[in-house]
């Protein structure tokens, strides 16, 4: 095992025991955009968190977007416009900043294709700042406008508003989007160690339009960094399972390699995660249990050697899928590869058979006819497409080979020049899919060539991008550290990769 590996684990380690949760997330335009509208309850025309506007404002990208991938960008674009608009403290500059994005998203609405896209709660959240916007002076006009309150209304017909008062719910990641149709004084029971729902934006919300809450200003004081803020946090239970998960998957043997206690803290750490109705993203937030922390968290454990109870699993199993939570719209391509996953490695019975073949049908369902998979929770396939490759290799069975023989072929199709692979560019992060896809097989020549290039780009600086989805692209940066890093050490064990 690695020293690098081992000094992640332990910071994992070090972390875990603040009981207010713990995570490295990337800066988000979004959130920061959100903190930045908070008054100063003595002086309202002065900002409660004065280093969140340079944040925001230094985010501003040369076109006048906040944030890089179209269309990811356009919901922190909305929010950065609102929050520009919106405040009295910004001055010159950021009035210029308003008339850039604004120009920006006057040119970029209308190629928006709403049809595809996916974004954790965009349906609701982008209908909230386009009204508001509208009350700010600014109408944003574009074919999809008329779909997207269409979809809000078909979210609010699922996950009932009036609920965030009595229980945790999803929608409590997204509170700032019912401005006006909340009594945020009521909201309390949904705060945990000062935050509302993981979220700087949602704790923002609370703070506008609750009781001023000297907590939520202490937690949103913690979160930050240099002003700005993310888009998630905390996320411990998140960092840990997708971390052992990368590290053991590839050969369950390196749990051997170990160290006694790093072992002893991994089995304390999962299973004390783990709950009778399941995983949450960290104990430190009002978050619901869903499957794909669950999931990973039971197969983590499996890794180990550990005997979880994966039946809790079963109740997100529809029939046909899993669903990742309560009020989903469109059920998760990886959600459903990590309860198969678990399922997988599990002791088999009868009823554990019969889902795990209904989560393996469903994703060679969703396989593209390039070989391809996509999720809604990752902006790259190439990592929905290595979810889907190890959850149906440890699932296993003939059927499953042709689909796991594509994805190969597809992954080899998309080698880029540089030596690497990526959506957009050559990453760190999705070459690292790749080899966990390409794996040990040998059947197409150019699969030594490209991995021997593969390892020459993760031995260097590691290159990043914002790739994972919520309200915007973010990077959870300890998480694609091990997937990095597991990647390395998949390689170092091919002594066959040739020059």
């Amino acid at each position: 095992m690695s020293r690098d590996m081992i000094d992640l684990f332990q910071s994992l380690f070090d972390e875990r025991r603040d009981a207010r949760g713990a995570g490295a997330v990337s800066p988000a335009a979004y959130d920061t955009a959100w903190v930045a509208m908070v008054p100063d309850p003595t002086d309202p025309t002065q900002p409660a968190f004065p280093r969140a506007l340079p944040a925001l404002l230094a985010m501003q990208e040369p076109n006048g977007a906040f944030a890089a991938q179209f269309p990811y960008n356009l919901v922190p674009s909305l929010a950065a416009a609102l929050c520009l608009a919106r405040i009295p403290w910004g001055g010159e500059e950021a009035e210029n900043a308003r008339h850039r994005v604004v120009g920006w998203l006057r040119e970029a609405l209308p190629r928006w294709d709403v049809a595809r896209f996916e974004a954790i709660a965009f349906e609701l959240v982008v209908p909230h700042l386009l009204r508001e916007l509208d009350a700010e002076g600014i109408h944003l006009a574009f074919p999809a406008r008329e779909r997207l309150l269409a979809l809000s209304e078909a979210k609010l017909a699922l996950l009932d508003p009036e609920s965030l008062y009595r229980r945790p719910s999803p929608l409590v990641y997204s509170l700032e989007a019912f401005e006006g149709r909340l009594d945020y004084t009521r909201c309390g029971g949904l705060k945990r160690h000062g935050g509302y729902g993981a979220s700087p934006a949602a704790t923002a919300a609370a703070l506008m339009h609750g009781h001023w809450d000297p907590d939520a200003v202490a937690w949103l004081s913690r979160v930050e960094r240099g002003g700005a803020l993310p888009v998630v946090w905390p996320i411990d239970h998140f960092e840990m399972s997708w971390a052992t998960c990368d590290f053991l998957r590839g050969n369950p043997g390196r749990r051997r390699t170990l160290p006694r206690s790093v072992v002893t803290e991994l089995t304390q750490a999962l299973s004390q995660a783990c709950t009778p109705e399941g995983v949450a993203t960290s104990a430190g937030a009002t978050w619901p249990c869903n499957a794909d922390d669950t999931g990973a968290n039971l197969a983590a454990q499996l890794y180990l050697g550990l005997s979880p109870d994966v039946d809790v699993l079963f109740r997100w199993f529809r029939g046909t899928h899993f669903t990742t939570m309560e009020g989903e719209r469109n059920p998760s391509l990886s959600t459903n590869a990590h309860v198969l996953e678990a399922l997988a490695i599990a002791d088999p019975t009868p009823r554990r058979q019969d889902a795990g073949e209904a989560a393996a049908r469903f994703l060679l369902d969703s396989q593209a006819a390039d070989g391809s998979f996509t999720d809604k929770w990752h902006a790259s396939p190439f990592y929905a497409t290595a979810c889907a490759v190890h959850a149906l290799r440890a699932w296993g069975g003939a059927h499953v080979q042709p689909a796991l023989a594509r994805a190969r072929r597809w992954v080899l199709s998309q080698f880029r020049d540089e030596g690497g692979w990526g959506r957009f560019a050559a990453t760190s992060e999705e070459t690292a899919y790749a080899v966990a896809v390409l794996g040990t097989d040998r059947t197409e020549p150019r699969t030594a060539q490209c991995l021997f290039a593969a390892r020459e780009l993760l031995e260097g600086p590691v290159i990043r991008a914002d790739l994972w989805v919520s309200k915007q692209l973010y990077t959870p940066e300890r998480v694609v550290e091990a997937t990095v890093l597991s990647a390395r050490q998949d390689l170092a064990e091919l002594r066959h990769v040739a020059a």
